[in-house]
């Protein structure tokens, strides 16, 4: 979750000041579910703990798609809102000794 965490760091002033070329935007969300897919691989919680990461990270990959190819009605900063909340929500489902938020970050 930290490397996400720090992708979206990266690049968040990108996608808010709408300055992210498309192609930019393609491989962000393909590092994102990258990363996603290895977090869902490699974790060792399992039940119902499984189930909530993997909605967590649905949201963030499903926020990352909207920056990546945003469609009529949603935008690049729509997808980073979602991004954000499962980020922010992240903590509070999870124990992980000294997580901070994208925004603590900046």
């Amino acid at each position: 979750m930290i490397a996400i965490r720090d992708l979206v760091r990266l690049n968040h002033s990108l996608i808010t000041h709408r300055r992210m070329p498309a192609d930019h935007a393609q491989r962000f969300a393909r590092a994102i579910k990258a990363e996603a897919d290895t977090i869902l691989a490699t974790s060792t919680v399992s039940g119902d703990a499984k189930e909530r990461l993997s909605a967590l990270l649905d949201e963030v990959t499903a926020g990352v798609d909207a920056v990546a190819r945003p469609e009529r009605g949603v935008a690049p900063m729509d997808g980073l809102v979602r991004i954000d909340e499962a980020l922010a929500r992240y903590p509070h489902e999870f124990d992980h000794p000294g997580w901070a938020p994208v925004q603590s970050l900046e």
